[in-house]
Parts: structure tokens; C-alpha cells; sequence
């Protein structure tokens, strides 16, 4: 995802840094971050408009790791992303069990932007440390593991059930466009508020995003016990 790719969610939603937990810190149990797989697939295709979501594949974690519950046929991947998809450091909610992230990425997302998180995913479930879990990433990075799409990559974030952080709960509904290297002056440098479109974190870099916000969610259509 990048020369230098760190997969965040929304800068705006970065935590007070180094408050409630350490660079040693680890996950709580496991069973804290697992949810009934039905009800994970139906929360994870609430990302994305319904004619996407239908034919997307759909991935559940389970205990080691993510597996596909739902095979697709359009190219999207659709799962539901926990705490350690947001930035990389001791704040209170990197291990946060909480934390629900419904993204429903593009063909071109999946292949490059998803590997950061799935690569995060099985870093905390092998019991790595928040500073173990930055060094492997930093070292992919380098190694090139870790790729920025080479095409149009974008996601869907539309799900009426996204919990993205203890202090902002049910973001806005958006979508994210990852575009190596663009930065803010480029889209008129748009003030704090992301009331339009913001810039996502590591703006300049490889794995830059634009955030649009939406106007209505997705709200969870089969009603399945969580």
C-alpha cells in the first residue's frame, strides 16, 4: 500500500495518542472480537450499495483468521474490519473489541489496500504487540509485500452499524478513493470537518485517499441476532 503505507481510518478519528494503553499492549480475548457469522455477512455487505454487495465476496474472522463466507463474482470483497485497522500506536482504541469497520472494497482495493489489513489481522491473532505489529508493517513496506494500487481503487464505508472510534462512534457514510500521492491543495485544501470531502490520512503518499461523505446509510436489512 505504500513506499510507505500505514492503513488508517479517518485522520480525524485518531484518538488521544499513548492514552490507555502501551506499545506492548496485546488484544483482549478473542472471543470479545468474533461475532455470529451471519450476522457478520449481513453487516458486511451493509457497507455497499445492495446491486455491489449481492455479488460481492464476503470474508468473516474466525479464530485463525479471515476465511471467505460468501464467494463473489464482481470483483468486490466485502468483511468487517476490527480496531487494529486504525493507526498504528498506543491509543485507546487499537485493541478497542467495540470497534466495527464495514468496507466493501473494488477489485483493485482488494488486491493491494486489503492486504494491509489482513496482514494486521494475522500480526494480533500470533499475539504480536502494537510496536511488533508497526515494525512488520514497516518491513513489508520496505520489502514490498505491500503494494499502492496501481489502478482505481476505492471503497464503500455506507453501514448505519459503523462504530470507528470511542469518541466518534457512527461516522458520517463515505466513500474513499485511494490515490497514490495526492494531497489536499488538490482538492481545494478543505478544512477540518470532512463536511464535504477531507483528505485521508498520509496525504502525499502512496496510499493518500479522498474521503466523500454521503448523505444516507445502509442500514442492516436481515434482522439477525449480533
Amino acid at each position: 500500500m505504500r513506499i510507505a503505507i500505514i492503513r488508517t481510518l479517518l485522520l480525524a478519528l485518531l484518538p488521544a495518542s499513548a492514552s490507555g494503553q502501551a506499545w506492548d499492549a496485546q488484544m483482549e480475548s478473542l472471543d470479545a472480537y468474533l461475532m455470529d457469522e451471519a450476522y457478520e455477512v449481513a453487516l458486511a455487505r451493509s457497507a455497499a450499495p445492495e446491486h455491489v454487495a449481492s455479488d460481492a465476496r464476503v470474508l468473516v474472522l474466525r479464530r485463525d483468521g479471515h476465511h471467505e463466507a460468501v464467494p463473489g463474482s464482481n470483483g468486490f470483497t466485502c468483511l468487517v474490519e476490527r480496531s487494529w485497522s486504525s493507526p498504528i500506536g498506543p491509543h485507546i482504541d487499537f485493541f478497542n473489541p467495540k470497534l466495527r469497520a464495514p468496507i466493501c472494497y473494488n477489485a483493485e482495493a482488494a488486491r493491494t489496500i486489503l492486504g494491509d489489513y489482513l496482514r494486521r489481522t494475522e500480526l494480533v491473532l500470533g499475539g504480536s504487540s502494537i510496536g511488533e505489529i508497526r515494525e512488520a508493517i514497516e518491513r513489508d513496506i520496505g520489502t514490498g509485500a505491500l503494494r499502492a494500487p496501481q489502478g482505481l481503487a476505492m471503497s464503500y464505508m455506507l453501514s448505519g452499524e459503523q462504530r470507528l472510534g470511542t469518541n466518534t462512534g457512527r461516522f458520517k457514510p463515505h466513500l474513499m478513493f485511494y490515490i497514490p500521492y495526492a494531497t489536499p491543495d488538490q482538492i481545494g485544501s478543505p478544512p477540518p470537518g470532512c463536511e464535504h470531502i477531507c483528505m485521508f490520512e498520509h496525504a502525499g503518499g502512496p496510499l493518500a485517499a479522498i474521503i466523500v461523505p454521503m448523505k444516507e446509510f445502509n442500514e442492516i436489512r436481515a434482522q439477525l441476532s449480533r
